[in-house]
This record gives C-alpha cells, sequence and structure tokens, in this order.
C-alpha cells in the first residue's frame, strides 16, 4: 500500500490566495448548497481513458471521474458557486477532484470561535474555476461539499 502524499506547498498556497479574494472567512454561514436527503457521498475517482474528459488539465495531472458534473454533492457545489459568482453553471470548470484526509474536524475550514474534534477525517476537497477566481469546497465523510473562504490547507490526499 502506498503512503499518502503531502500536497505541495505551492498549490495550497495558490489555493489560499486565490481563495482568501473570494471573500467572507470559514465555511460559508449561507444556507448549505441545495440541502437533499438523497444525497450520496462522491465516488472514488476513476482513470479516464479520453483526455476530454479531464477539463482543462495538464497530463501530470490526476484524471476527473467522467461523471463528476452528475454526482449530487458536485451539482449542489456548482449550483452554490454559479450563484456566488452570478454566472451560469456551464461557466464553471472543475479544477480539481480529490479524496483527502482533513488533519481535524474542521474539515481545512475552521472558524474563529468554534471547538473541532482533533482527530482526523475522510473527506474530499473540490476545486472549482470561474475564470481566474478559484472557489474551494470542502466535504467530510457525510460528502457533502461545503464552500471555504478561507482553507487552511491542513490535509493530506489519499490513494484511492
Amino acid at each position: 500500500m502506498r503512503q499518502p502524499t503531502l500536497l505541495a506547498p505551492a498549490l495550497a498556497a495558490a489555493l489560499l490566495t486565490a481563495c482568501a479574494s473570494t471573500g467572507g472567512g470559514g465555511q460559508s454561514t449561507d444556507s448549505p448548497a441545495t440541502p437533499s436527503p438523497s444525497r450520496a457521498a462522491p465516488t472514488s475517482p476513476t482513470t479516464a481513458s479520453d483526455p476530454a474528459e479531464v477539463e482543462g488539465s495538464p497530463s501530470t495531472r490526476p484524471l476527473l471521474p467522467a461523471d463528476l458534473r452528475e454526482q449530487p454533492a458536485v451539482e449542489a457545489a456548482l449550483a452554490d458557486a454559479a450563484r456566488r459568482q452570478r454566472v451560469s453553471e456551464g461557466d464553471i470548470a472543475l479544477a480539481s477532484w480529490s479524496p483527502v484526509t482533513w488533519d481535524d474536524g474542521s474539515i481545512g475550514c475552521p472558524r474563529p470561535g468554534k471547538a473541532y474534534t482533533q482527530s482526523t477525517v475522510d473527506g474530499w476537497l473540490l476545486l472549482l474555476r470561474v475564470e481566474m477566481t478559484l472557489l474551494a469546497y470542502h466535504a467530510g465523510p457525510d460528502g457533502e461539499f461545503h464552500f471555504c473562504a478561507e482553507p487552511d490547507g491542513g490535509f493530506i490526499v489519499r490513494e484511492s
């Protein structure tokens, strides 16, 4: 079994810088992105056989699942991002998606004054791009993505 790899510090810094420009702090206090009792957790990534299945990514990046946009949790995040950025969902690119292990119960998006479990939490990281703006969406074990205006970079990318 391969050991998980740490996310490159440069990517984490770029993520923090890009997402900080979206305003706010910590997890959004807006209502969750279209809550649904039937929301399913995202599935593990698959290997795409056609480069066209990957949205604007160099060949060195892991391939995104071909059906990622159709997953209910991702659809909700896309709808939320479209609302926040005042664009259509078609204007939003899937920049990155990965299963991760968050450092604690804040799932990488701590809010000041709030206490979190200090054990690791498996979940997912979804990065959406609208022009030059990167939006971070974090999910815990329930698979429901939450917008994170100020991600802390506290996670390890998991092998699926």
